[in-house]
């Protein structure tokens, strides 16, 4: 039996790696959306790839208080969020909400720490751990249960690291990982390393020396030669380095199966979100899913049955704009048949599950449909026009 799969997201790697990759998008109210186009499409990826039984997103919360404390310029280079990224990641986590993805911040950690301390609980449970992020510490996590999926170039490209793996490309354990970080440093972190050791000196040090302890305790080994004397000028440092670099797996954390365990979205909160920021490609696919799109019963949502229902509906409303979801049973339009829809009128919403007679539906629509003066909205405009047209319904407000 296969073991259960827990993918672990670093929600600010991929959210940067999004941002980043896409030019600047936005939707017709100036809400730049590139990042959260991104990383949702990316998060979608792997869904569909690895298929996860439970799912986390992590992501940073203020600046790192035990790394400040022991190295005050730890990552002091480091440029603020960009203004056209910051106020994406409300909308990220807006987005994941709605998927019914747990997130995690912790005041004073970093991601990285989440991660870490959520891999750990995993591997206890007994489950497979993949870690979706583009930040390579995260290769020190990496063991029999564990792998880590890094994000290459653009929000496509992925790279599977295990234990083999990172043998092959640095001939090192994932837990020497940090000793290489320890004597390179890292300029992105800010983490200063020992002056004058590249990843060339690094790599050929601890191939022969195991760890940034065992290389201290042998200096002399080098005695005479320039590396021998940056070595015993910075042991303090490289020690200090190899701390930064490590990530801090024992985060005190509410984890439970139950919580992390994939859901269903929320398919009305969800669409509403992709509606507002303009993801027709994202809609069209949360549309198409094998259970059709539900409203919340318990909220605004309004399940009809029958197409006098709808009549009396859209008779009683003063309607300034009218969405339409729909579902067929075949790629073919000039074959296949709407079997379900959802409709929202000023906000409010209708699901008809079963359309038996959809000539019915169309004739009641028409109306509306054909007055240039209400918006239609909908995800696949060519595809309605089809359908309609067979029922001899001309739309006339449909906004592009």
């Amino acid at each position: 039996m296969d073991k259960e799969k827990f993918v672990i997201i670093d929600g600010n790697s991929l959210a940067n790696r999004a941002f980043y990759a896409i030019p600047l998008l936005s939707n017709k109210q100036g809400v730049i959306t590139n990042a959260a186009y991104g990383f949702t499409n990316m998060l979608m990826k792997i869904f569909n790839d690895e298929k996860p039984d439970y799912l986390a997103v992590a992501f940073d919360k203020g600046r790192s208080v035990f790394r400040h404390t022991i190295f005050k310029d730890y990552k002091a280079q480091r440029k603020g969020m960009p203004d056209e990224l910051r106020p994406q990641m409300k909308i990220i986590k807006d987005i994941l909400e709605a998927m019914n993805i747990p997130i995690f911040e912790e005041e004073g950690y970093e991601a990285d720490d989440l991660i870490g301390s959520m891999v750990k609980w995993g591997e206890k449970q007994g489950w497979e751990n993949l870690i979706v992020t583009g930040d390579r510490d995260a290769l020190q996590l990496v063991s029999k249960q564990t792998r880590v999926l890094f994000t290459k170039k653009g929000i496509s490209e992925l790279e599977v690291y295990d234990i083999e793996t990172i043998k092959e490309k640095y001939n090192l354990t994932p837990a020497q990982i940090v000793d290489l970080k320890g004597l390179m440093g890292d300029a992105s972190d800010n983490i200063p390393g020992v002056p004058g050791v590249g990843e060339k000196t690094a790599l050929k040090l601890l191939s022969e020396y195991d760890s940034i302890e065992n290389i201290l305790e042998n200096l002399d080994d080098f005695q005479g030669k320039k590396l021998g004397e940056r070595l015993r000028d910075n042991k303090d440092m490289a020690i200090l380095s190899k701390n930064l670099a490590t990530i801090f797996c024992c985060v005190e954390m509410e984890l439970d199966a139950d919580t992390l365990r994939v859901k269903k979205p929320d398919y009305e909160k969800l669409s509403s979100l992709y509606e507002e920021l303009e993801f027709r490609n994202l809609l069209k696919n949360l549309i198409q899913e094998e259970k059709p799109l539900t409203c919340n019963l318990n909220s605004t949502g309004l399940i009809i049955s029958h197409p006098k229902d709808l009549k009396e509906v859209l008779e009683k409303e003063n309607i300034k704009e009218l969405t339409i979801y729909f579902k067929y049973d075949s790629n073919d339009a000039q074959k296949g048949r709407i079997i379900s829809l959802a409709i929202m009128v000023n906000k409010q919403s209708f699901y008809i599950p079963q359309v038996y007679d959809f000539h019915l539906y169309a004739k009641i629509l028409k109306p509306y449909l054909e007055d240039d003066r209400i918006p239609i909205v909908t995800y696949d405009a060519k595809l309605l026009y089809v359908f309609l047209g067979r029922e001899k319904v001309n739309i006339k407000g449909m906004k592009w």
